[in-house]
């Protein structure tokens, strides 16, 4: 999927873009969106790239953590 379009001049490495990208591609599976220019992708975007300044690298947690702010659990 297409991260690289919502950097926006944010600076990462390339190790990083691949965890944002494929963190986003399970986000948007769990709500069953496709990468195009839907504002709910572009919200989840940049929640993806957000959870990424934090320091975190791993796709999985990523998408979990992005999951989790979207998802209210009870």
């Amino acid at each position: 999927m297409g991260i690289q379009r919502y950097l926006k001049g944010k600076a990462f490495d390339s190790e990083t873009v691949t965890a944002m990208s494929v963190a986003l591609t399970k986000v948007l599976q769990q709500f069953g969106l496709s990468d195009n220019l839907d504002p709910a992708v572009e919200m989840l975007a940049l929640l993806v790239i957000e959870q990424a300044q934090t320091g975190e690298r791993d796709a999985d947690r990523i998408a979990a953590a992005v999951l989790d702010r979207c998802i209210p659990r009870h």
